[in-house]
């Protein structure tokens, strides 16, 4: 085995994470995983069984940042429509508790693993219930709600899939535009707060 220092096993994961962005579910190799940490594989053995092991992590930590990021900014049964508006928006404009690039190397990754496929499919179909519980705590009926859910979250996903490039304060600048048109006539944007800078 290498020579190297020995680190905690969320150090590997992390380090995956950083290499898949860059290059992809391939970059994710122990060997290069090892160079870039300056560890030993011993370090990765003692943790990890093998690459699969790490790749079950990885795809286990996107999962959960996924539901949390949503969470945090939706309840279950949101009481209050606007504030959950609102928190969604911040979430969006800032990144805030989201990783664009992380969530489009998994998405990438998916095409190439049924078993990733089918966790992107349930973390999406989880967050777009989310969405749609807002809608429906804002008015609308199930069937509108859910629509407007699947709407609200597939553009979000193709604002990351086009690589819009736009300063936070242009994406603030054009946010009540996009409630306008994603939430309807019903919620006028001079109805929400102003977007914190």
């Amino acid at each position: 085995m290498g020579k190297g220092r020995r680190i905690g096993k969320h150090a590997w994961v992390f380090e995956a994470i950083t290499a898949i962005k860059k290059g992809g579910i391939s970059a994710v190799n122990v060997n290069a995983l090892a160079a870039s940490l300056k560890a030993s594989r011993n370090s990765f053995y003692i943790h990890y069984k093998n690459r699969q092991d790490l790749l079950d992590a990885l795809l286990c930590e996107w999962r959960s940042v996924s539901i949390k990021a949503y969470e945090h900014a939706i309840s279950e049964i949101p009481a209050d429509g606007l504030e959950e508006l609102e928190a969604l928006i911040d979430m969006w404009i800032h990144d805030k508790d989201i990783d664009p690039a992380f969530d489009l190397a998994v998405r990438d990754w998916a095409r190439f693993s049924k078993k990733v496929a089918k966790t992107v499919r349930e973390v999406d179909e989880m967050r777009i219930s989310a969405l749609r519980n807002m809608f429906l705590s804002l008015g609308y009926d199930d069937n509108v709600a859910l629509v407007r859910a699947r709407i609200a979250f597939t553009q979000q996903i193709g604002y990351y899939v086009l690589g819009i490039k736009e300063t936070r304060k242009r994406r603030i600048q054009l946010a009540p535009i996009y409630i306008d048109i994603l939430w309807g006539d019903t919620l006028r944007p001079d109805t929400v707060k102003k977007r914190r800078t």
